[in-house]
């Protein structure tokens, strides 16, 4: 089965990355706290704290500087533009490097677990490399268009194989570890990356001069060049060629992926996965009221791992959620073993009250837990678990299995499970 997914902003979001009205307010603060225009920023933004609109005003200012010159005005003006120019497109790229690697492991690590029984095609607009580090710390190799390192730092864009058998990462917009020389120039990824500020430049031991390579917004123009068209293709034969679609945490409000869904969900199951619920016009589109990180680590996973995914997704649409938030915060409280016990529990019981199916491998480091306490707690999520049986076999060569309350709660839970069976 081939399986398109697209991961938007809200995905980033609860990672730590702030979305475009998130970012403009911490913009906002920022240059205020160093005193970089913030009377002007806050004059640009006219009560819009949408950095994308206010990198667009940027740029629409900035433009004029080749025509004042012509007349004779002057541009002087301009340069405290520029100024705030330089600062936002590095506060972009700052703010899409907060990623943990542990949090893109558990946002993304039971999706790439599940995709050995499907042909997934994963694509994005974020900048951030949380699939990138999530796929490094499972050892699921993934093909994003550019060769192997070179040397250990640098990696050339090849574009994608066709006959790769690893998962496809198609990058719309860019990554924050692309960079070029010069905006027309194909990108070159590097293995440790930072963000750059205005003219600032990377000089490499081998000569090159790189600057960033991300589009940022309202800077569609660049997509005109490679490797970009690629990219957009990529993501449109995937889209034309899936069995499902599912888009997760963005709101469509880019053209071209609008059109996309659209014409997608018109020939086969497309799911729209928002904590609202909203298809956004798509009118053939599944709703799925559900956060990205319940719906990634949770939902997604069993439905891949299902006979029948999309059956299986169907069978387990949410128009009413009962989520405060998604499932990320609790599962990191409750997988931390330098956290107090009480505050692990607490957050067990809030997976447990939230009825979320975690992946066997989650559920393998709970029960194997040092604190037989963590471990009793845990039981109740292996109920909803498929591999509940193959789970409560393995608990009985664990040291817990010896544990009087322990093993009392085992036997109650295997009760359950064989009424529920019955």
């Amino acid at each position: 089965m081939k399986v398109l997914l697209f991961s938007g902003a809200g995905t980033s979001m609860e990672l730590g990355v702030p979305g475009m009205i998130g970012m403009g307010e911490e913009f906002l603060d920022h240059v205020k706290q160093w005193d970089i225009e913030p009377d002007l920023v806050q004059k640009i933004m006219e009560g819009s704290l949408d950095v994308e609109h206010l990198i667009e005003a940027l740029d629409r200012i900035c433009t004029a500087r080749p025509s004042l010159e012509t007349i004779g005005q002057d541009t002087v003006p301009l340069e405290r533009v520029n100024k705030i120019r330089a600062e936002v497109e590095w506060f972009v790229q700052h703010a899409a490097e907060r990623v943990v690697g542990k949090d893109a492991q558990l946002m993304w690590g039971s999706v790439l677990r599940a995709t050995t029984s499907v042909d997934l095609t994963l694509v994005t607009t974020n900048y951030d490399r949380a699939i990138e580090l999530a796929s490094n710390a499972e050892q699921v190799r993934l093909d994003d268009g550019f060769g192997q390192f070179d040397q250990g730092e640098t990696a050339t864009w090849v574009g994608f194989d066709p006959k790769a058998s690893h998962l496809q990462l198609v990058k719309l917009h860019g990554s924050t570890d692309w960079y070029a020389e010069g905006q027309l120039a194909s990108p070159t990824k590097l293995r440790h990356p930072m963000p750059l500020f205005g003219r600032a430049a990377l000089h490499l031991a081998s000569g090159q001069k790189l600057g960033s390579a991300l589009v940022l917004p309202s800077r569609e123009k660049l997509l005109t060049h490679d490797p970009y068209p690629r990219l957009s293709q990529t993501f449109l034969n995937a889209a034309d060629s899936c069995d499902m679609a599912i888009f997760v945490g963005s709101s469509l409000r880019d053209h071209h992926i609008r059109s996309a869904a659209k014409t997608t969900s018109n020939r086969v199951p497309v799911f729209i996965v928002n904590p609202d619920g909203d298809v956004y016009g798509i009118d053939n589109a599944h709703p799925f009221k559900q956060f990205a990180s319940t719906f990634l680590i949770a939902t997604l996973p069993n439905a891949l791992m299902s006979p029948n995914p999309i059956a299986a997704l169907e069978a387990s649409v949410i128009v009413k959620s009962n989520e405060d938030k998604g499932i990320l915060v609790p599962l990191r409280q409750a997988l931390d073993t330098d956290a107090p016990a009480d505050l692990r529990c607490r957050a067990l019981e809030e997976l447990d009250d939230m009825e979320v199916t975690l992946d066997a491998y989650i559920l393998r480091q709970f029960i194997a837990d040092a604190d037989p306490k963590i471990a009793r707690y845990s039981l109740g999520l292996l109920s909803l678990s498929a591999d509940r049986d193959t789970l409560i076999e393995e608990i009985n060569a664990l040291p817990n299995a010896n544990e009087n309350a322990f093993s009392d709660d085992l036997l109650l839970l295997r009760d359950m499970v064989k009424k529920r069976l019955n």
